[in-house]
């Protein structure tokens, strides 16, 4: 476990951000057979991606296991980036992408969703309360909430 920053914490990232968020749901549990092959391999993208880190432009993720319905979070230096990881055939999310198309993506066993935010230097706002290093402020200066940071409008960029 990562060292634990009593106190409220707060950061301000210096750069711009995509942050994508992936979510699966899984419809109907008895098709275990159906949906069970694809959604084993979705720790070993999350690995992949861990490992390649900011070579591939990748900053760092959470990934919830919440089953039925597991959450990725990735943070990313840019939508190119993001993109190129997507459309590359020998990572491992475009044939798992391929695949979970061919096998699923007609049926209502399984859904998955999706969305990306371009955030603009300035434009994110975040707060640690007695936590270790998480999300935006893993990759990004931690520094204690003070005087001019103790509302949430005083931490955006003005």
């Amino acid at each position: 476990m990562s060292e634990i920053n009593l106190g409220r914490f707060h950061s301000r990232p210096d750069r711009d951000i995509v942050v994508f968020i992936l979510g699966m749901r899984i419809h109907k549990l008895w098709s275990i057979g159906k949906w069970l092959p694809i959604f084993r391999q979705v720790p070993a993208m999350f690995g992949e991606l861990e490992r390649a880190g900011t070579s591939i432009g990748y900053l760092g993720g959470i990934y919830k296991n919440g089953f039925p319905a597991p959450l990725i979070i990735q943070y990313w230096n840019s939508l190119e980036e993001l993109t190129a990881y997507a459309r590359n055939p020998s990572q491992l999310h475009l044939p798992l992408w391929v695949e979970f198309n061919r096998k699923l993506g007609k049926t209502d066993v399984v859904g998955v969703w999706h969305e990306t935010y371009l955030v603009p230097k300035g434009n994110a706002e975040n707060i640690y309360v007695n936590m270790e290093a998480t999300g935006m402020g893993k990759f990004t200066h931690l520094e204690q909430v003070g005087k001019h940071s103790e509302r949430i409008t005083d931490r955006f960029e003005q």
